[in-house]
């Protein structure tokens, strides 16, 4: 009887046990939640929202303790903070959940190149490949540890990596690119001009200056002739770069190092081409004339009066020469006045009248700019009666007013432009800066722009000048606007929105 009594005892005790246990085991997460918080956490982390980033993803971890994405995320949000060692700790702690994931490991590979431990990085990198064989991103990270090194075997190691990732991704317009720089380096002449077919068929079709360009490097390779070979894939490796597709390919190879939204399209402007180069300086050897009149320009003698001048070179008409835009006084009319000349073998033609361009008043200010996307240079001036000017370029060496449909006329006082894509849309937006207020004109990409400064978080104060750059690191173009009271540093956190960081970034020095 004793024993019946215990043994129900027993059961009784286990039933409470088993019921006390159930009410004090967390509640498992809904998918509801868990897809909520990842997700507001990979936006705040595409917006660099840090702070905020951190949060949903320790409520994550919290959440779903098991998951190694969320530790990961987690991960990836102190790496983009600079806070390597909570970005180690949390890593590796996906890492152990889940040791075959390819990405944790290039997240984790990534972070130990980042800390000085090239040989750490490449252990990891080299483990996922024997597990992975043929992932283009190991093969392409291995390439870079590579390429970071100067002795001559890291040399032929990088070289032996880009063909690797072109066997796995033989479209893949950066890395074979990337494979002809070296080629021509290393005087492999042949090997290069391969290459650079396959790039001729690789679609898109690349722009026509670099078609040009490429069709030149081709020439002088096949000629032996390296050295001007060698400068004039400078000039294609520079436009190349700054298209969408090329920025595209990067993408499928590069490390994993966190989101990154939209590719930035700085400029397609071209600059002054350097033909050649000497071992050492000769500037006592160095003799200059004045060819002003002999070139084809007009000369007129120095007098008191002086007006706004502007100058801009492009190749408005795809032959591989910049063409001149010049604005300046005129003693004789006493105004200021623009011409579009046209160069050939170092002589210039005056092709204002048959261009179409006409400033009655002159230019304070003029660039070159592909505004719509087309292929061709457009040519955006503003006026020395303080309005903006967009001439649009036909293709067939003239141009066409379009500034009301554009609708840029109003420039708000500003003095100098800039083309740049704010928004990471794939098209160049309008900043205008001067001693009125700068003003942003957001490309619709459909031969209109839209006044849209309030809206990207840029009103308010003026700029005498702007340099535009990716200063964090994060895939998004900043701005750095300098004015009378200082500089001013604008982080791009993406959705089109810039914030003022110059506090934290430690330039807020008056007068700076």
């Amino acid at each position: 009887m004793t024993r019946m009594v215990w043994r129900a005892w027993v059961v009784v005790l286990g039933s409470v046990a088993l019921a006390t246990s159930s009410a004090c085991r967390p509640k498992p997460a809904s998918v509801e939640e868990l897809y909520t918080t990842r997700t507001l956490g990979r936006s705040y982390l595409q917006r660099n929202q840090l702070p905020e980033a951190e949060a949903e993803f320790k409520k994550l971890t919290k959440l779903a303790p098991d998951d190694p994405a969320g530790y990961a995320d987690l991960g990836l949000v102190y790496l983009q903070a600079g806070r390597y060692p909570d970005a180690e700790t949390q890593l590796l702690r996906a890492r152990k959940l889940d040791p075959a994931s390819t990405e944790i490991g290039l997240v984790l590979a990534k972070l130990y190149s980042l800390t000085q431990r090239p040989s750490d990085a490449r252990a990891t990198l080299e483990r996922l490949g024997r597990d992975t064989a043929g992932n283009a991103h190991v093969l392409y990270a291995l390439a870079e540890l590579d390429a970071a090194q100067p002795d001559s075997a890291s040399s032929r190691r990088y070289e032996g990596r880009l063909r690797a990732v072109l066997a796995v991704a033989p479209a893949n317009l950066a890395v074979r690119l990337k494979l002809v720089d070296v080629l021509a380096r290393r005087g492999a002449a042949d090997s290069a001009v391969r290459q650079l077919e396959e790039v001729r068929r690789i679609p898109p079709e690349p722009p026509r200056e670099a078609r040009i360009y490429l069709d030149s490097a081709i020439q002088l390779l096949r000629s032996g002739q390296l050295a001007p070979a060698r400068t004039v894939l400078d000039r294609v490796f520079r436009l190349l770069e700054l298209t969408a597709p090329y920025q595209a390919a990067l993408d499928d190879v590069r490390w994993t190092d966190g989101p990154i939204a939209g590719r930035p399209i700085l400029t397609y402007a071209p600059k002054d081409f350097i033909h050649g180069a000497r071992d050492r300086a000769t500037t006592d050897l160095a003799k200059f004339a004045d060819a002003t009149s002999d070139a084809g320009f007009p000369t007129a003698a120095p007098g008191v009066e002086s007006g706004p001048t502007a100058l801009a070179t492009g190749d408005i008409d795809g032959n591989g020469t910049d063409a001149l835009f010049v604005s300046t006084w005129s003693p004789t009319t006493h105004k200021s006045v623009a011409h579009l000349y046209r160069v050939q073998g170092g002589f210039v033609q005056d092709a204002t009248q048959r261009s179409g361009i006409s400033l009655p008043q002159g230019a304070a200010y003029a660039t070159f700019v592909d505004y719509d996307n087309d292929g061709w240079m457009d040519l955006f001036a503003i006026g020395t009666e303080g309005r903006g000017h967009l001439f649009r370029n036909n293709g067939n060496g003239t141009f066409a007013e379009v500034t009301a449909k554009a609708g840029v006329a109003d420039v708000k006082g500003a003095r100098k432009a800039l083309f740049v894509d704010l928004d990471h849309d794939g098209d160049l937006d309008l900043l205008l800066i001067g001693s009125g207020q700068r003003t942003v004109y957001r490309n619709n990409l459909d031969g209109t722009f839209t006044e849209a400064t309030t809206a990207f978080g840029l009103a308010g104060g003026s700029a005498t000048d702007a340099v535009i750059a990716d200063f964090d690191g994060d895939g998004r173009i900043d701005l750095l606007l300098t004015s009378d009271h200082g500089a001013a540093l604008y982080h791009n956190g993406g959705a089109q929105r810039f914030s003022d960081v110059t506090a934290t970034s430690g330039l807020a020095i008056p007068g700076g």
